[in-house]
């Protein structure tokens, strides 16, 4: 362990070790995951079919000798052989979905499934781009953008009147939660002392949120109202953030040593103890700083995952689930 991590690692003790605005910081970037949690599991609702039957059904006139349509079962019914296709359609009146205001049946049922992934591909840029860009303008501004697309993009879903924008708007909400998954738990586990990261890590609170998105969509029963709802729980949340400290340990790394001293002080006052003594802490960070750049080391980027053995041994394990989890989602 370098001078300068040790002075980190005792700074954080002394400031409190999990003090009330450690606490509140979990509070709050655990609740706001319900934001980013139900904007990706969306979907799952959004997308439903809800069951449909046939209204009318278009029969070529060389086929009325040999079809007998009395017996014909409309239930989800899109055509009958070569000679007869379903022109309209009638959904289930207990649930308004995508698939229901859209027709996204029979011929056009692959329609649900692109636009999820057209979401999930947003997923994927949202946590290519968020470690460059955290690293770049910071933590906090990094979260707040990603709250404001969140907010954004689901307000302006309530008013889509078609899928093909609808899915354009599905991929700029992935890229918000996925800028949200990555930088979120970050900014917080680097307030947190180092035993105490696997607990405030590992709390459940996306399984909960997910729960509580099934009680709402059978309360609501309706997307463009999901897409509302999500837009009023993202408001106070957004404002919420503005209002938390950026990462100390972030402007220390990009020598903003008196803003670091601002959040130091903060951080102490918030948790109600004597702000320890910083002396040499600057000094050994800007030290460990000089040295690392002389060792000519390349801008971080995502190559750098591969870039040797043992980098490479844990991207690809670490890959293999994160897949896994998103072909669930």
């Amino acid at each position: 362990m370098s001078l300068y991590s040790y002075k980190v690692d005792n700074l954080m003790n002394d400031l409190g070790g999990c003090g009330l605005l450690q606490k509140l910081l979990c509070v709050i970037t655990h609740v706001a995951i319900i934001l980013a949690a139900w904007s990706v599991l969306g979907m799952a609702f959004i997308g439903y079919d809800p069951g449909f039957t046939c209204r009318i059904l278009n029969i070529e006139a060389t086929a009325m000798s040999f079809i007998n349509a009395s017996t014909i079962s409309t239930h989800r019914l899109c055509s009958v052989g070569t000679y007869s296709t379903c022109s309209s359609y009638q959904f289930s009146p207990k649930m308004n979905t995508i698939v229901s205001e859209w027709n996204l049946v029979c011929d056009k049922r692959w329609v649900v499934a692109v636009v999820t992934s057209v979401q999930m591909a947003g997923v994927f840029v949202g946590n290519i781009v968020t470690g460059p860009l955290a690293d770049s303008i910071g933590r906090k501004p990094s979260l707040i953008i990603n709250v404001l697309l969140l907010v954004v993009f689901n307000f302006i879903a309530y008013f889509i009147q078609t899928w093909e924008v609808y899915a354009v708007i599905r991929f700029l909400i992935g890229i918000g939660a996925g800028i949200y998954f990555t930088v979120a738990f970050p900014l917080m586990v680097e307030f947190v002392p180092s035993k105490l990261r696997p607990i405030a890590v590992c709390f459940p609170s996306e399984p909960i949120a997910a729960m509580l998105f099934a009680f709402v969509s059978f309360w609501l029963h309706d997307w463009r109202s999901i897409h509302l709802l999500k837009t009023l729980i993202g408001i106070p949340i957004l404002m919420t953030l503005c209002f938390i400290p950026e990462s100390f340990r972030w402007l220390i790394s990009k020598l903003k040593f008196e803003r670091a001293d601002q959040t130091i002080s903060f951080v102490a006052n918030v948790n109600r103890v004597i702000k320890p003594d910083i002396d040499g802490l600057f000094e050994a960070a800007q030290k460990e700083i000089a040295a690392t750049s002389t060792e000519n080391i390349s801008p971080f980027s995502l190559t750098i995952l591969w870039s040797n053995k043992d980098l490479r041994k844990v991207t690809v394990p670490l890959t293999i689930p994160w897949q896994v989890q998103v072909s669930f989602k």
